[in-house]
């Protein structure tokens, strides 16, 4: 099946595209669910904030910051995975990304800034991508591992392998969690706060490819023709919204859908954003 790439200048075509892609992508049955992001410009990659700006080296630094400057915040979530949820949402880079059950809240992204506000992202096309896949629960083992991932230094060795075993509990063999570090998942989380729930959120937790047992942390990409890469299911599509349609269509969405950033875009933790900046 060729990749579902489309364009949209309007909220009415972009509903009737998105029926297109439903219509298209129909032969995928069973547990599949259709998420979507919205990017301002049509040029981001789809890649977690750890992943740029060579924040990698710093991710598990930034983690336990979090942690111990922020202990109110954190202590009392039940698991890694929640506690990343939340620096997520608060703006920390971690080894998620953002997604929606709601295409026309990533629509919303697609044609705003993440300021809320009209800025340069308005002179550049906006893009929705569109993942047909499966998710899964944060419970799931491989999604404790990339949790625990999360909160090492950049080399994964014999050591890390121990504290994973030890950290959830599971008697996995090196190579089965390697097997799990080499996957992305989809994950609805069980904790929701008031921007992720506004949002109908979810996150992908990125994974990594391992040429060997033993190495580095190292940034990953999405296979567009597998949904998630390696040998998941799913199907990828995308929509261009031009960019002389953006605030026609922002101004549609508020009419009648009532979203604008005032409503999805809670104010950002200053803590976070200095932990952000010194790490």
């Amino acid at each position: 099946m060729e990749i579902f790439n489309k364009n949209a200048e309007s909220l009415d075509e972009f509903k009737r595209k998105i029926e297109e892609f439903e219509k298209e992508t129909k032969l995928f049955r069973g547990n599949m669910q259709t998420f979507y992001r919205g990017h301002a410009n049509y040029a981001y990659k789809c890649e977690p904030s750890i992943f740029r700006k060579n924040s990698l080296s710093s991710e598990s630094t930034i983690f336990h910051q979090c942690m111990e400057r922020l202990p109110y915040e954190f202590n009392h979530l039940p698991s890694t995975f929640d506690k990343l949820a939340k620096m997520q949402h608060y703006g920390a880079p971690t080894r998620l990304l953002d997604f929606t059950v709601s295409s026309e809240i990533a629509l919303f992204f697609a044609c705003c800034s993440m300021s809320g506000k009209e800025d340069k992202e308005d002179k550049e096309d906006g893009k929705i991508i569109i993942y047909k896949t499966t998710s899964t629960s944060q419970d799931d083992i491989g999604v404790q591992v990339l949790s625990a991932l999360a909160k090492y230094s950049e080399k994964l060795d014999a050591d890390f392998y121990d504290h994973v075993r030890m950290e959830i509990g599971t008697n996995y063999t090196d190579e089965n969690i390697r097997a799990c570090i080499e996957k992305s998942y989809f994950v609805i989380p069980k904790i929701s706060n008031d921007r992720l729930h506004r949002q109908k959120g979810l996150f992908l937790i990125f994974g990594q490819q391992l040429k060997e047992l033993y190495g580095e942390k190292q940034v990953s990409e999405l296979n567009e023709q597998t949904g998630r890469g390696g040998e998941y299911p799913g199907y990828i599509g995308y929509i261009k919204i031009p960019a002389n349609s953006k605030k026609a269509i922002r101004e549609a969405l508020k009419e009648k859908n009532n979203l604008c950033a005032e409503y999805l875009l809670p104010q950002i933790d200053e803590e976070l954003k200095n932990i952000k900046e010194e790490c």
